[in-house]
């Protein structure tokens, strides 16, 4: 049973159905529930809770409903939904408008707190905000920006007496080692493994319950490793034989280690999302597809095809609904 209160069960009806049929709903009776502030924030809240929950295509058509609304109300009202909105954007695979929406957000921020002159003061705001850049534009395929903003997280918090945390860490780690192997720098992608890992067990000790983000963490330890075979594979066998068979076992003996590394990541990581995400949340499915690929290369196929299944089922319920219990119009 659901354990949400019972008037937010049905603010999120009222808004599903203020979102879902705008032509059936009167500009005035829609603006005058989302013109109660009380409304509105129920609604931001309501948000969240929907990205959460991995309901992505509600978050939208809620955080699509609200923004003229919280955009009217400017200042807070509008960092706030435009920050959702992003992170609805970057959830649908549409990082070009999760962008606009941060610029949009960041020149509103840079009215409503003055800048660069009162960072000091609101210096968490900014350095979540520079962070989300960062990660958009890595989506991008923009690595160097997004690594600019990342340190200027790290450096809004230096300013203030703080050291860089794991999260900086991890952030600077990865974004440096997939610049490295696009450019095939495998020392490069070993420093920032090493930065990774750092992250890794600074983590594990700050956050010791925080068992989804170690999961993210050995993940992205197990992609420099699987990096790392990548390119002793192209370095013996050349690109294009490489690329021939992306999937195909590993033939290179010095290939084989870093192979065998990425699969003990990758199983670290899926035994923690499978622990608190369940079997087959996109976080652990994700997971048992990266299990798999490195079996493949390890010429493990048999071990591979239960992490196939899991990864396969879970794309399945993702795409159809099948499983779920529900629909949207229920």
């Amino acid at each position: 049973a659901s354990t949400a209160p019972a008037d937010s069960n049905v603010l999120a009806r009222v808004l599903n159905s203020v979102a879902g049929r705008p032509s059936g709903v009167s500009d005035d009776v829609r603006a005058a529930v989302l013109d109660d502030p009380e409304v509105l924030g129920s609604a931001l809240d309501i948000v969240g809770a929907y990205l959460k929950n991995y309901a992505v295509d509600r978050a939208a058509a809620v955080i699509e409903t609200v923004l003229p609304a919280c955009r009217a109300r400017g200042d807070l009202w509008s960092l706030k939904a435009l920050n959702h909105l992003a992170t609805v954007r970057m959830k649908q695979a549409r990082p070009t408008e999760a962008w606009a929406a941060l610029r949009e957000a960041e020149a509103v921020a840079s009215t409503c707190l003055r800048g660069e002159e009162e960072n000091l003061e609101a210096w968490e705001f900014w350095e979540t905000m520079y962070r989300n850049c960062g990660w958009v534009l890595s989506n991008l395929d923009r690595p160097e920006e997004a690594i600019g903003y990342i340190q200027k997280a790290v450096d809004i918090k230096e300013r203030v007496g703080k050291t860089a945390s794991w999260f900086d860490l991890w952030d600077l780690g990865r974004m440096k080692a997939s610049i490295a192997l696009k450019s095939r720098e495998a020392a490069t992608i070993k420093e920032s493994q090493a930065v990774v890992t750092k992250a890794l067990w600074l983590h594990r000790d700050a956050e010791p319950g925080d068992l989804v983000m170690r999961a993210k963490i050995w993940h992205s330890v197990g992609e420099c490793s699987f990096a790392l075979g990548h390119l002793a594979e192209q370095a013996e066998r050349g690109q294009a034989a490489t690329a021939a068979e992306p999937d195909g076992p590993c033939r290179v003996a010095a290939a084989t280690p870093h192979y065998r590394k990425a699969l003990k990541c990758f199983r670290e990581s899926h035994k923690l999302f499978l622990k608190t995400e369940g079997a087959h949340s996109p976080l652990t499915g994700g997971e048992a597809q990266a299990a798999s690929w490195t079996l493949l290369k390890l010429d493990s196929a048999e071990q591979a095809k239960p992490f196939l299944l899991d990864a396969l089922e879970t794309l399945s319920k993702q795409q159809s609904g099948w499983g779920d219990g529900d629909s949207l119009d229920s």
